[in-house]
Parts: structure tokens; sequence; C-alpha cells
């Protein structure tokens, strides 16, 4: 597999994942709502507490819940004070791969 090979994909599901435990986990300590957005435009998931993953060109990202608009960014998932969130499934995939 040339360009992103099934261990990237592996690390880039470990840092999506580390990503969304640490925005959850900012709404938790801090009291307010947190989010994680896509700006598809630049491929990169933004957490509001300036976390930033890329999207390798070569993967493609797909999101089941993309919750609404902001800042010209789709959001992908909110979360509560309370630990709770608006939910979001996200796969990443390349060739036959798929996290």
């Amino acid at each position: 597999m040339h360009g992103t090979g099934r261990g990237r994909l592996k690390a880039l599901a470990l840092e999506t994942a580390a990503l969304l435990r640490g925005e959850r986990l900012g709404a938790v300590m801090t009291g307010e709502s947190r989010q994680v957005s896509i700006d598809g435009e630049q491929r990169v998931l933004v957490g509001d507490g300036g976390d930033v993953v890329a999207v390798p060109r070569d993967v493609v990202l797909d999101i089941l819940g993309i919750d609404a608009l902001w800042s010209g960014r789709q959001a992908v998932v909110r979360f509560h004070p309370d630990g709770a969130s608006t939910g979001a499934v996200l796969k990443l995939s390349r060739e036959k791969a798929r996290i």
C-alpha cells in the first residue's frame, strides 16, 4: 500500500479517539460544552481545546451524525458538561483497510 498504510491508518484512528476523549474530558472539567469539528477544505479535525488531527488526502473520512455548522466548519460531535454527547460515527478508510 503506497501512501497511508494500515499502521498509519490505525495511528490516525488512535489520534482521532484521543482528540474526542480530550474534548469530552475538557467539557466535564470546565463545565462548558466542547466540540470537535471538521474543516473539509483543510482536511483536519479540530477540537475546541486547539488540538488538530490532519487527515491525509488518500484517506476517506466518513462521518455519520454531523451536528451543525460552526465557524465555517461542520461540527462532528458536541460534548456536554455532564459527559454526554451528540454522538457520531467516524470511519477512516483507504483501499481495503477500514477503521
